[in-house]
């Protein structure tokens, strides 16, 4: 198979590994120089060709050329414009290229190749309209062949031109087998009567070329060629096929951010204006997301809508609006954005038609209060998304649709709530709207009876607990591990957090902890209260005193007022440090120097065995001389 491909298109004998750099040049040269072409003229044509594709197809590693047929048709295409170029020292390259014009150019060259081979003279009017009848006989003849071989007999047979292709490939089988093709694309006929191409890439051209002229009657299979991987070349060529006419649709498939500024800068260009296909550039902007998720998309999306784009202009190749071509591709943030911009949200048929399967579901199984134990992994993945990203539009229209706002969302293994996982990541006009629909956050908590706030405090989004607070939250409510809303922003020290928390809450024997934190953070009303109840040792889950806290957070006036009035100075908490290690870590030298002079133990360990002087040397090396000074042993 290998000698035959080379011998159909006429290659040299180049192994059909993967060309490097160096290959593709030297292919190049020897392809060219076989035309009595001066060398050094060619390598300076190569090195300008390469460029160009280098710049026009994004192509940093050279990849394209790097393939054996490709740089093949590199050779034949620029044959003419290296040969020019030697002559006459002129540039003949256009500045810029894509796959498709490429292609295009290489099946050109073939048909003319093909009409030499038959000795036909082209000069005279009439034989150039037979020759051009002939062309679209035969490019007709391979789109058939293309469909056959490339797709199983299920794919055929659900086409409405079922019929006529598989008539149209036996013909031309026939005409082939009897040797009157010539044109060099299709190499042989398997056993079971397809036409194998040189290269599959042909076949997904020619069947591409069929679907720009097919797709009004075969919508079905349209829609099971586009957004599958296994059919993507097909997509991208019948994209620029569509739209090879419309030059800011060909720069919005190329991504090419200065051209598509530059053509809707030009009173002559309409953002709306639809290509052969009835795609809007926004159509293909939103395509383009299939390929890769990358910001450029959302730059070029959020260019065309600030430029008028119409957001509601159906296609004639999938019949979608951008906002059902979105949800198609889950690019949920621009279905976000299309809603915002007041999008039909009656095109979002994807998320309803599950919805509604729930539904209905649930009640064949008589379950209609449990709707979270029956949605679907793929509409939970959706509603977890836009719970996250603050999709407010996107998250009303699911509740609008008949999900509860009381369902359970599985976040990451634990069972929580929407109201949760809004708090979590701070969104606070999703917050107000989730409450605003009904949930009562003074009752609502996850499976660790965690409350909302608590997730607020913990990741320190002071506006959403403001606002849970206002709305009847539990400032000291704890989980099933004794942690509260206070406890946690105090260990991420979160500190305007633990301001805002204490403001809300009073002081009670029942609640040391929250005292605890308090003197901790300066508040004078808690020390005295610590002192009138006798409690100033009392230790919080976490094995601190309201004299540890204060050292900790370099609080030297508190600190000085705890221990005048008994604080011990050598009691131990987590991990069995003392005061003056948690100070000396911190660097707290003035309150190293008064807990030292209240009796602080310098040569004390915790359960791992570091000293004051060991932690304080992690971070402040002039503590160390501080602390020998005062007693402290290496």
């Amino acid at each position: 198979m290998n000698e035959e491909l080379q011998n159909t298109l006429k290659t040299l004998a180049f192994s059909f590994q993967p060309f490097n750099p160096d290959d593709q040049k030297n292919f190049l040269v020897r392809y060219w120089s076989q035309k009595h072409l001066n060398l050094t003229e060619i390598l300076q044509f190569i090195n300008s060709l390469l460029q160009l594709i280098e710049l026009s197809l994004k192509d940093k590693w050279r990849k394209f050329a790097g393939i054996p047929l490709q740089c093949r048709m590199l050779a034949d295409i620029f044959q003419e414009e290296v040969s020019h170029y030697c002559q006459t020292g002129e540039m003949r390259l256009p500045q810029s290229l894509n796959v498709l014009q490429l292609y295009d150019k290489f099946i050109d060259k073939k048909w003319k190749f093909y009409y030499k081979k038959l000795n036909v003279d082209g000069n005279t009017a009439m034989i150039q309209i037979l020759l051009q009848n002939q062309k679209l006989q035969l490019e007709q003849s391979h789109m058939i062949c293309a469909m056959v071989s490339y797709f199983d007999y299920e794919f055929i047979s659900n086409l409405n031109s079922s019929e006529d292709i598989v008539k149209g490939n036996q013909l031309f089988i026939d005409q082939f087998k009897s040797g009157q093709d010539k044109s060099g694309i299709i190499s042989h006929i398997t056993v079971d009567g397809k036409a194998l191409f040189v290269h599959r890439t042909f076949a997904e051209y020619f069947i591409a070329l069929w679907f720009s002229q097919n797709y009004e009657n075969e919508l079905t299979g349209i829609k099971n060629i586009y957004f599958n991987l296994n059919f993507e070349i097909i997509q991208k060529f019948l994209d620029r096929m569509l739209a090879q006419e419309f030059d800011l649709h060909t720069a919005v498939i190329n991504q090419n951010l200065p051209e598509i500024e530059y053509l809707l800068s030009e009173q002559e260009t309409g953002v709306n204006d639809e290509d052969e296909g009835g795609r809007t550039a926004l159509h293909l902007a939103i395509i383009n997301y299939f390929y890769d998720k990358i910001e450029i998309n959302d730059f070029i999306t959020n260019m065309l809508l600030k430029h008028g784009a119409d957001i509601n202009c159906e296609d004639k190749v999938l019949h979608y609006k951008p906002l059902r071509l979105a949800e198609e591709l889950k690019v949920w943030s621009l279905v976000e954005k299309l809603l915002e911009s007041q999008a039909d949200n009656r095109d979002l048929v994807w998320i309803r038609t599950n919805i509604g399967k729930q539904h209905l579901l649930q009640i064949e199984n008589d379950d209609i209060i449990n709707m979270e134990y029956h949605m679907s992994d793929a509409l939970h993945d959706v509603m977890h998304t836009a719970l996250m990203e603050g999709y407010i539009n996107l998250i009303g229209f699911i509740l609008k649709s008949g999900v509860s706002v009381q369902h359970c969302i599985n976040a990451y293994g634990i069972s929580t709530t929407m109201l949760h996982i809004a708090a979590e990541f701070g969104h606070l006009r999703l917050v107000q709207f989730i409450i605003e629909h009904g949930v009562d956050c003074s009752t609502c908590v996850d499976e660790y009876k965690r409350t909302p706030l608590m997730l607020a405090a913990e990741c320190d989004h002071i506006q959403v607990a403001e606002f849970l607070i206002n709305h009847a939250a539990p400032v000291t409510a704890k989980d099933v591990y004794g942690n509260s809303a206070l406890s946690l922003a105090v260990l991420e020290e979160n500190h305007e957090m633990v301001k805002l928390l204490l403001a809300n809450m009073s002081y009670n024997i029942d609640e040391k902890d929250v005292v605890i934190y308090a003197v901790g953070y300066g508040d004078m009303k808690a020390v005295t209260f610590l002192i009138e109840n006798n409690i100033i040792n009392s230790q919080n889950q976490h094995g601190n005193t309201a004299l540890i806290l204060a050292a900790c957070l370099g609080k030297i006036d508190i600190v000085e007022l705890l221990l005048q009035n008994g604080a011990d100075v050598q009691i131990t908490g987590q991990h069995k440090r003392t005061v003056l290690m948690h100070a000396a870590e911190r660097g707290h030298l003035q309150l190293v120097k008064l807990l030292i002079k209240h009796g602080a133990s310098v040569n004390a360990t915790d359960e791992d065995g570091y000293s004051a002087l060991s932690l304080a040397r992690r971070r402040y090396n002039h503590f160390a001389e501080l602390l020998l000074d005062l007693g402290a042993h290496e």
